[in-house]
């Protein structure tokens, strides 16, 4: 593979056109600091194409900021020569050469556009984050390079990447890393960093001290010890909240240092464009800044005056449930990779430090990259994209093609969203819905709350569930609390995202012919949060468990649970719209109260009719009922006469499927002539008899036993089954006479008597006194001769004296033994010298 030996940025800006104009693609892999994401763009635009430059940014905040500094190197304003598309703002003019985008808005854009006009080149920022955005729209580019554009330019940077993989990518490589048609493989070019020394210091803290204490107490010394601002990584907005309470004492926004006053200001995904801005720009003059921050502050971001950076070393990564819908958030150990970016932010303005809170000998332990999104997170926004793009998987070129199951699972609720056809095609709807600038529930609900005039209501809800920060920092779990909140504030960001939805609903109203339906005034206003919160959950409408507060059941069959002191924990229905997947109840975090008489009324769809046979809640009888329910959960039941003792049936094979044949009154007569059959399944297969094991019993059971559960409503009348009688039922007359022939109950010995053997051992066993079996030479046979049953030879006090399946063996070499043994213990009784030709007997001697 074409590849450059690490060197400066400027040196490797030639070797990257050469790399285009011969390839049409490459792949820089620069160390931070080197400047890759402002210098690289202003370059591909200095050409003489007329076209733009199209650059994918992960996140917005990196955008805005990074063309700001881009125009200022262009020496105009934002919007000219350099600008940026994101979330609720824009800033381009016809004179933009540069345009930096999210991967999302791109992915709009592309979907309108395949052939996208006017674009000349795009650079994938960043993309070791392996976003399933980013990883989406670089496989639409790929395909639109391939077909339609063989012209468009494709630049994938990182600071830490797995290069190669890549290359192979973008070359066409086909799964066994060769490339397809012959193409050359794509030149990978290194850019050393440009930035200052970092001096790594590993500082982990004691056994007892709490994360919180711990990064405060870094933060504390570092301050005393360093000059400048820090920045400090912390997983989540919860610790960020943690570690500012210990450190702003007093309510006060900072705490005071031998070096002066260090302001302390949080930086994560939630807050607004507003307050992301006064995290990253620099300390006022005489004043220090303490940045607790995500790993949004990772990469493409520099903020002036960080020389120290102190690493709590660990990341929060998603965890999709397909089944259940219900997503988590878990605490890692942060990659090396990330390690890495992290520590490079104190080495952009001058020399730093980078204290890690672990002990060296951990990295090793430490994945080398984050763990890839496609993996961990809901795909039905990328399943709504690809039925939009009319494509399959498998005819998209991936670094990693999604998790079948989890796609599947997206696509199926894309159907019940009315998305996609019975073959997956997409629909109108489905179209509306890829037109609307938010997650595909929520489009959802937009689009049905459009139908029935309740729009800006259905904004509100939506607002707040993409950016429930609006609501404040200690945000109610109750959505309508934080409704209210939301509307009081009515900050810049709340209107501009209200306008953001509403403009989109009216576009796509446009798109579709249809204009804004008249407020539904037969729904009252007070119960349509809750209605509309359904429509974009169906699945997690929850009703309360009893009399039990907070603990509820959802349509997906999760239970979940909320505090008992919210006022919605004596809710009879809600929607849980967030909530986390914990190991064995689902956490709910917001939710809204559900009035399900108004939602049937608003969305029949959504609810079924039938009449089931169902165990009640304590599972000890059947009851038969007409039920009402959404998804799994029952939203009313009307108890009704049993009408076909049939429907029993259903429940009662269901029931031991899932409990085990263990349920059943299995008496020592059913066991044995179960064993028996299955001994003649086994060791005479031409005969026919059924088999009898557990798989084939528990898959067969509404033909053996279904006939016999009709009628059976209670778990007590179970115990009134006759097994053996039900076993043997399923044998034919010639059967049954083979099996008392070849598999018989008891066998006769030569002292007369019958004894019985016990199948349920392999092999069968038959136990007996020795004295019984003088004169027989060969041990007795079940199964027309194939299976020699085990002796259990017994003292006269029916003790077991020798096991053995070959008794001819043990009249000449154990008997001897056995007979001076015990002769004189037992001398009431026959003990021949030669029992070859004694007679058989069960009695003593004779006085």
């Amino acid at each position: 593979m074409a590849r450059e030996e690490a060197a400066a940025l400027e040196d490797l800006l030639g070797p990257l056109d050469a790399a285009l104009s011969s390839h049409g693609a490459a792949v820089l892999v620069a160390e931070p600091g080197a400047g890759k994401t402002t210098r690289v763009p202003l370059h591909l635009a200095s050409g003489e194409s007329p076209g733009r430059v199209v650059v994918l940014q992960p996140r917005r905040l990196a955008a805005r900021m990074a063309a700001t500094f881009m125009a200022g190197q262009c020496g105009d304003a934002v919007g000219q020569t350099v600008g940026y598309r994101v979330r609720d703002a824009q800033q381009v003019s016809a004179q933009t050469r540069v345009e930096l985008v999210t991967d999302g808005i791109f992915l709009r854009r592309i979907q309108a556009d395949p052939l996208l006009e006017g674009v000349d080149t795009l650079v994938f920022d960043e993309f070791h984050l392996r976003r399933p955005e980013a990883e989406l729209a670089l496989a639409f580019a790929l395909q639109v390079r391939r077909l339609l554009r063989p012209e468009l330019r494709i630049v994938v940077m990182s600071a830490t990447l797995d290069d190669d993989a890549v290359a192979r990518l973008l070359a066409g490589a086909g799964p066994d890393g060769g490339s397809e048609g012959g193409a050359d493989p794509v030149p990978v070019l290194r850019a050393r960093g440009r930035q200052f020394p970092v001096d790594v210091r590993h500082a982990p803290p004691g056994p007892d001290a709490s994360l919180a204490d711990a990064v405060a107490g870094a933060v504390r010394e570092a301050l005393a010890a360093e000059s400048g601002s820090l920045l400090v990584f912390l997983p989540g907005e919860r610790e960020i909240r943690e570690v500012a309470g210990r450190l702003q004492a007093g309510g006060e926004a900072g705490l005071d240092t031998p070096s002066g006053y260090a302001r302390v200001v949080p930086l994560f995904g939630r807050l607004s464009a507003e307050e992301q801005a006064r995290a990253v720009q620099p300390a006022p003059a005489g004043e220090r800044k303490v940045v607790l921050a995500t790993d949004i502050a990772e990469t493409s971001l520099t903020i002036e005056g960080v020389r120290v950076v102190v690493d709590a070393g660990l990341a929060r990564e998603p965890r999709f449930d397909a089944a259940t819908g219900l997503s988590r958030l878990v605490t890692v150990a942060a990659s090396k990779a990330a390690a890495e970016q992290r520590a490079g932010r104190a080495g952009r303005t001058e020399p730093g430090v980078a204290i890690r809170l672990w002990a060296r000998a951990e990295e090793v332990a430490r994945p080398d990259y984050a763990t890839p999104g496609l993996r961990q997170v809901d795909l039905l926004p990328l399943a709504l994209e690809l039925a939009g793009w009319g494509e399959p998987v498998a005819g998209l070129d991936w670094l990693e093609p999604p998790p079948g199951q989890g796609l599947a699972s997206a696509q199926a609720l894309l159907a019940e969203l009315g998305a996609v056809d019975a073959v997956g095609r997409i629909t109108d709807h489905g179209r509306a819905l890829l037109r609307l600038p938010t997650h595909p529930r929520l489009a959802h609900m937009l689009l049905r709350a459009q139908e029935r005039g309740w729009s800006r209501l259905a904004c509100e809800l939506a607002v707040l569930v993409e950016e429930p920060g609006l609501a404040g920092p200690e945000m109610p779990l109750d959505l309508e609390l934080r409704l209210e909140r939301a509307r009081r504030a009515g900050g810049r960001t709340w209107q501009r995202s209200l306008r953001r939805l509403e403009q989109g609903l009216e576009r796509g109203a446009g798109a579709a012919g249809v204009g804004e339906a008249a407020a539904n005034e037969a729904m009252d206003e007070s119960a349509a949060p809750g209605v509309l919160a359904a429509l974009a959950w169906p699945e997690r409408i929850a009703r309360r468990r009893g009399g039990a507060a907070g603990r509820f059941v959802m349509g997906n069959g999760r239970g979940a649970v909320l505090p008992e002191r919210e006022r919605l924990a004596h809710a009879e229905f809600l929607v849980a719209v967030d909530c986390s997947d914990a190991e064995r109840e689902a956490r709910i975090r917001c939710a809204v109260a559900l009035d399900p008489a108004e939602l049937e009324r608003e969305a029949p769809e959504l609810f079924h009719r039938e009449t089931r046979c169902d165990w009640v809640e304590d599972g000890a009888r059947l009851e038969n009922a007409r039920i009402r329910r959404v998804g799994t959960l029952v939203i009313e039941r009307q108890m009704i006469a049993l009408e076909d003792p049939a429907d029993t049936v259903a429940p009662w094979c269901a029931r031991l499927r899932r409990e085990g044949l263990e349920r059943l009154p299995w008496d020592a007569a059913a066991s044995q002539l179960r064993a028996r059959i299955r001994l003649l399944h086994e060791a005479m297969p031409e005969a026919g008899f059924p088999n009898m094991d557990d798989a084939a019993l528990l898959a067969d059971l509404e033909q053996w036993l279904g006939p016999y559960l009709a009628g059976i409503t209670r778990r007590r009348d179970l115990e009134r089954l006759d097994l053996a009688a039900i076993l043997r039922a399923r044998l034919d007359w010639a059967q049954q006479q083979q099996l008392e022939r070849e598999a018989p109950a008891r066998i006769e010995v030569p002292s007369g008597s019958a004894h019985r053997v016990d199948y349920t051992c392999d092999p069968p066993v038959l136990a007996v006194k020795l004295q019984e079996l003088f004169g027989l030479t060969d041990t007795p046979t079940v199964a027309g001769g194939r299976v020699a049953v085990m002796l259990h030879l017994l003292s006269p006090a029916g003790r077991p004296v020798q096991v053995t399946q070959d008794l001819k063996s043990f009249w000449a070499n154990g008997y001897p033994e056995v007979r001076r043994e015990l002769k004189g213990r037992y001398p009431k009784h026959p003990w021949p010298e030669d029992p070859w030709n004694a007679p058989a007997t069960r009695h003593a001697k004779r006085r």
